[in-house]
């Protein structure tokens, strides 16, 4: 993508110096540029000189990094006159930003065995329409009966329309993707690799789907980024752990075209409750005047999961990539109370787990799942103990164990964005 920096000089006096700063995302790579970097700022320097009623214009060539929200915060500007004795600064806040999605692996590159995890997921066993469940109309194409034209769509439509029904026998799946650390000790042990690893290998999953058609659905205990770790300009913007509310400088905000539904579950715990948000539209930046003040969560509790509709389609799969982006690193919620309640309400005939730990937790979900004829895969994000309970599920034939870490020498680099 191109970024233009303009600095303009409209009074009659030159300026005989000037330093241009921008503080950007680190995962944010200028060609041809003179920056420096800290662990969550980088710096973009320029230094101009301008004649009176002159206006410079500089040209950059950006690429993304990483996956995420990556954007511009501010730009600091200062000046000095010609011998140096007055010194001037000021901060403009910029507050600009691109949301860049993560890039799904190539199944290619899949070692033979590991490929039907993504490759035979799940199919259709039946293309048989079933007149009880309607899913919207499309045009008569000529091979459709007459008893399904919609002669209300066709009238408003100026053409022949027929009602389109979903198939009840076809197959679902259901992506749990557990980003909690077991330990102080994982935690130190896992590196940003890890998590690009989990975040892509969700990706490929729904990429996969989309290619079968199947509709699917994503949980995860995660938390969404704050503003305040991208963008400073922004004070605030979806934080799921709390109230959402208009910023005194922000210009754009995460919103969604419609109103998200939030649902709350009982959890293993008596009087525990579940915050499960779901956007049902694409999130997207809209202006500050034309956004509603939403409260995303539910009163009462610090946790929060998100769970989004089980849907198919391209425009499906793009919010769910969306979604990805946007996960915070390291910000995750219980995973036991999640299994908990998702024993009894997941209706997917298949469901991927994404795991770095298998604790009891897990063990007892296997073991439900098992029992209501669910076919359950388990991915294994990083390598397990000999005393784990992996040994276990696998000798009671609970669920089919997925060794992902293994895959991690054998794949393209993940910083690879999409």
């Amino acid at each position: 993508m191109q970024v233009v920096e303009l600095v303009s000089n409209h009074r009659r006096t030159p300026v005989p110096w000037l330093k241009s700063e921008l503080a950007v995302s680190p995962h944010l790579r200028f060609e041809g540029a003179s920056t420096s970097h800290t662990d969550r700022l980088q710096l973009v320097s320029g230094i101009f000189s301008l004649h009176s009623h002159h206006q410079l214009r500089r040209e950059w060539h950006v690429t993304a990094t990483r996956f995420g929200r990556q954007g511009i915060s501010k730009a600091l500007l200062v000046s000095t006159d010609l011998l140096g004795r007055l010194t001037l600064s000021t901060a403009i806040p910029v507050g600009v930003s691109v949301t860049v999605l993560p890039k799904p692996y190539n199944a290619d590159a899949f070692p033979w065995e590991q490929r039907q995890l993504f490759g035979e997921l799940a199919i259709h066993r039946r293309y048989i329409p079933d007149p009880f469940m309607p899913s919207g109309v499309l045009p008569y194409t000529g091979y459709e009966p007459l008893r399904d034209i919609h002669w209300y769509a066709s009238a408003q439509q100026q053409e022949l329309m027929v009602r389109d029904y979903q198939d009840s026998t076809s197959q679902s799946v259901a992506v749990i993707l557990n980003l909690e650390k077991r330990t102080i000790m994982d935690r130190f042990a896992s590196t940003n690799l890890d998590y690009e690893a989990a975040i892509r290998l969700s990706a490929t999953c729904f990429d996969m789907t989309l290619a079968e058609g199947l509709p699917v659905e994503f949980i995860v205990n995660g938390r969404f980024l704050h503003d305040r770790q991208i963008l400073p300009a922004e004070q605030q913007s979806l934080d799921m752990t709390g109230r959402y509310e208009h910023g005194q400088e922000a210009d754009y905000h995460l919103t969604s075209s419609s109103n998200p539904r939030v649902q709350s579950a009982t959890g293993s715990k008596e009087g525990e409750e579940l915050d499960f948000l779901s956007v049902d539209a694409d999130p997207t930046y809209v202006k500050k005047e034309d956004e509603p003040v939403i409260d995303y969560r539910l009163q009462g509790t610090a946790k929060s999961y998100y769970r989004s509709k089980r849907e198919s389609g391209r425009e499906h799969v793009q919010r769910l990539f969306r979604i990805l982006a946007w996960l915070e690193p390291g910000a995750a919620s219980p995973l036991a109370p999640l299994l908990a309640q998702l024993e009894h309400d997941l209706t997917a005939t298949d469901v991927l787990l994404l795991s770095q730990y298998v604790d009891e937790s897990i063990l007892t979900f296997c073991t439900v799942l098992n029992q209501r004829g669910i076919r359950l895969k388990l991915g294994l994000l990083a390598k397990q103990n000999e005393d784990s309970l992996v040994a276990e599920i696998a000798s009671r034939n609970l669920a089919e164990l997925i060794p992902l870490y293994s895959l991690a020498g054998k794949l393209p680099d993940p910083a690879e964005v999409k």
